[in-house]
């Protein structure tokens, strides 16, 4: 199962089956190609949105499994947030 994601900058819609954080850089797959998906201040507020891709997986699969629920679809496509909007994020900015 893969996830549709749009880059940060909009260049960029892929289906990806493994999505992973460098340094403050999210990353996937496309076919055997690294794609970068996005950057943010520090490797917290990364993690923090590989959370947000997570619980779009798991809501997706909720939905897959209770095809007649009354409650709306969530977005197919996770759409990467900009750095500094993602809630809470730990960084060095002062």
């Amino acid at each position: 199962m893969g996830i549709w994601i749009r880059s940060q900058d909009g260049c960029v819609l892929c289906n990806a089956n493994t999505i992973w954080i460098e340094d403050e850089d999210v990353l996937a797959n496309k076919g055997s190609i690294p794609t970068w998906l996005g950057e943010y201040a520090c490797e917290a507020e990364a993690m923090q949105v590989l959370d947000q891709i997570e619980s779009l997986i798991e809501t997706i699969e909720y939905f897959k499994a209770r095809p007649n629920s009354d409650m709306p679809w969530p977005p197919f496509v996770f759409q990467m947030p900009e750095s500094g909007l993602v809630g809470g994020a730990d960084d060095d900015r002062s």
